[in-house]
């Protein structure tokens, strides 16, 4: 295999934010209790594009965390960090020391229908700092994604664009995109 050739390393054209946008659909829809505190999680995957948008709301429904992972990268958003982008490394679980499992991430794994994925656990290494490309990727993913509400989908771009250290041809670029979909949607 030509590790040159992106179509053999990324077969179905995984980089297409249209077609992931149209192949995420919503999976889960959770309530969970922390500290006396009910927090909401929505989940939308696409097992084909190896993709999922993971959302946490508080009890106003405010977003508080979102995640965007494709193709082993996170980029994420809450209210305490900002923005953040890493990847997602995939250790083995070892039957003699279940203290690994406590240092996995709280987000579901993307495991296919009928598959059982025990042996493994994903923590996320998060970048010293952003990672553009990725940050654009996701956020052209959540903008093609065709099952998030428009209101929704221009929150979680928002929350993306609240970023300092990017230069500034791709925030003129960002702020352009985001405007666009504002006033598509009035």
């Amino acid at each position: 295999m030509n590790l040159n050739d992106k179509s053999a390393v990324f077969p179905n054209s995984h980089y297409s934010a249209k077609r992931i946008g149209a192949l995420l659909t919503e999976v889960g829809l959770d309530y969970v209790q922390i500290e006396s505190r009910e927090i909401q999680s929505k989940w939308y995957h696409s097992s084909e594009t190896e993709t999922d948008i993971f959302i946490w709301f508080n009890t106003s429904l405010q977003i508080i965390k979102q995640q965007v992972l494709h193709l082993g990268t996170v980029v994420e958003w809450n209210q305490i960090e900002g923005v953040r982008t890493g990847i997602i490394l995939e250790t083995e679980l070892s039957s003699r020391s279940p203290q690994d499992s406590s240092e996995s991430t709280t987000a579901p794994s993307a495991v296919s229908p009928g598959k059982i994925k025990e042996s493994t656990s994903d923590k996320i290494h998060y970048d010293q700092k952003i990672q553009q490309q990725s940050l654009k990727i996701a956020m052209d993913i959540v903008e093609n994604c065709l099952c998030l509400e428009a209101g929704l989908k221009q929150k979680l771009l928002l929350n993306f664009y609240q970023i300092e250290s990017l230069d500034f041809s791709f925030f003129e670029r960002l702020k352009s995109k985001i405007m666009k979909i504002f006033k598509a949607n009035l």
